[in-house]
């Protein structure tokens, strides 16, 4: 039974962010909007900005991680690109890129299980990392530290851009996020005097 556990964890680890990517990119695409494709800027974004911060700041994992675990994906051999786990990132930057709108906008009451479930996301990805040693405790901490700062800032530079059109808020009718412009006829008559 827990090697079921253990494998649905896994599956988590190394697969939640690109269901998060792919989700947010279909949205986009059923919804013929460019919020996934913003979602997906700021996610490389944060990205970039998590390498840069790791291989800035050198902290290291002493441990042995458990390859098959923690890297079950590689690319031409290359184990790992960032010194920091790129999960935690962006489910940091995810969290923050949904929750800063609802909490403007006064939706965060309507979507607490979007919450707890990113939540627990984060959650179980954090307990794996640890225990198959992928990287260390103040790695973990400092990219989901690096993923939502970045996700903060990018969801308040959207809102206060004015376009709500580019910001995703979950439980928001389309109607309400949107106004177009509707045709006025004026009629003109000249008074005579």
């Amino acid at each position: 039974m827990f090697e079921n556990l253990t494998f649905i964890g896994t599956l988590i680890t190394a697969l939640g962010p690109l269901f998060l990517v792919f989700y947010f990119l279909f949205d986009s695409i059923i919804q013929a909007n460019l919020k996934g494709i913003i979602y997906i800027l700021g996610v490389i974004g944060t990205c970039i900005f998590t390498i840069l911060i790791g291989k800035t700041i050198s902290l290291k994992n002493y441990n042995e991680p458990n390859q098959s675990m923690c890297f079950p994906i590689t690319i031409k051999n290359m184990i790992n690109i960032s010194n920091l786990p790129l999960s935690q990132s962006i489910y940091g930057f995810t969290m923050f890129f949904i929750t800063v709108p609802l909490y403007t906008y006064k939706y965060f009451n309507y979507n607490i299980f979007t919450i707890v479930t990113l939540s627990l996301f984060i959650l179980i990805d954090f307990f794996l990392l640890i225990q198959y040693k992928c990287f260390d405790f103040k790695q973990i901490i400092l990219s989901l530290l690096v993923g939502s700062f970045f996700g903060m800032i990018y969801s308040i530079i959207l809102l206060n851009s004015l376009k709500k059109e580019y910001i995703y808020i979950a439980g928001a009718v389309q109607d309400e996020m949107c106004e177009l412009p509707k045709k006025s006829k004026f009629k003109c008559e000249l008074k005579k005097r």
